[in-house]
């Protein structure tokens, strides 16, 4: 669910449609680190400013919260503590890391969202999905490992970057105007 203008939602949902096409994504398991390594190098690539931001997310379905990316709380082996999403133009907050969320907790909840943000006042953010859902990102905890495995993944997501252009959906993305 992308609930922001018209213009990023086109292109978000090319982006991420170009992404799931590609052949290494799922394989790096819909990985937060990957995902947003990726999302920005494809909006610098078009032009625009991003940065990562590393957070945590809370979940929220009825009244169950699941948590993703807080402190010692670790779905299954080989994952790492902590959450990264991106931010578009310091107006767009982009998670395309939520797929622990799928596979943990609710099915039926986006591994992909997107949300117009307060650029004075990022954290924490809300993105109300329904009456039901809602996922809320903070920062007042942020894991220490996020810059080395950033780091780490980097090779990973240049590489998704580089199938992604390789794509139909990158050439359509290119022509869009943001402004």
């Amino acid at each position: 669910m992308f609930a922001v203008r018209e213009d990023y939602q086109q292109i978000l949902t090319q982006v991420y449609a170009g992404l799931q096409e590609t052949r290494l994504w799922s394989r790096v398991s819909g990985s937060c680190f990957c995902a947003a390594g990726f999302v920005s190098l494809v909006f610098n690539a078009l032009g625009l400013r991003s940065r990562i931001l590393p957070c945590y997310a809370v979940v929220i379905k009825d009244d169950m919260n699941f948590l993703v990316g807080y402190k010692n709380v670790i779905a299954a082996p080989g994952q790492v503590d902590g959450h990264v999403v991106c931010l578009i133009d310091n107006t767009i907050l982009v998670d395309f890391g939520l797929k622990n969320v799928q596979r943990y907790a609710w099915p039926d909840f986006p591994d992909a969202v997107a949300c117009e943000i307060n650029p004075d006042n990022m954290f924490p953010g809300q993105l109300v999905l329904d009456e039901r859902r809602k996922i809320l990102w903070a920062n007042d905890w942020a894991s220490p490992a996020t810059d080395a495995v950033m780091r780490a993944n980097k090779p990973v997501f240049k590489k998704l970057f580089k199938q992604y252009r390789s794509t139909q959906l990158y050439g359509n993305q290119c022509s869009l105007n943001i402004t």
